[in-house]
């Protein structure tokens, strides 16, 4: 089986978080990648989890993009937090 490590972006929400995580996966992979949807407008562009998984030489990487805390509904922040803090890695 490949090895594969998991790492999520969690935090307020309209901080970058889905920017931070194009700009590694771009690094990573030597290129432009806009794999978690952006906006420079108040709306949100993650609702609840989205995710891509890359492959690198030595192993697979999972990426979680988590919706920002505090914004419109948060009634279920606590509930992807703790999904989250148990599956990722990093």
């Amino acid at each position: 089986y490949d090895l594969v490590a998991a790492t999520a972006s969690s935090g307020p929400a309209r901080r970058g978080k889905s920017t931070l995580l194009n700009c590694i996966i771009s690094s990573l992979l030597k290129g432009n990648y806009s794999l978690f949807e952006t906006s420079d407008t108040d709306e949100h562009c993650t609702y609840g989890i989205d995710y891509a998984i890359i492959e690198t030489e030595a192993k697979n990487i999972l990426f979680f993009d988590v919706q920002g805390m505090g914004l419109h509904d948060s009634s279920n922040d606590c509930k992807i937090l703790l999904y989250i803090y148990l599956i990722a890695d990093i």
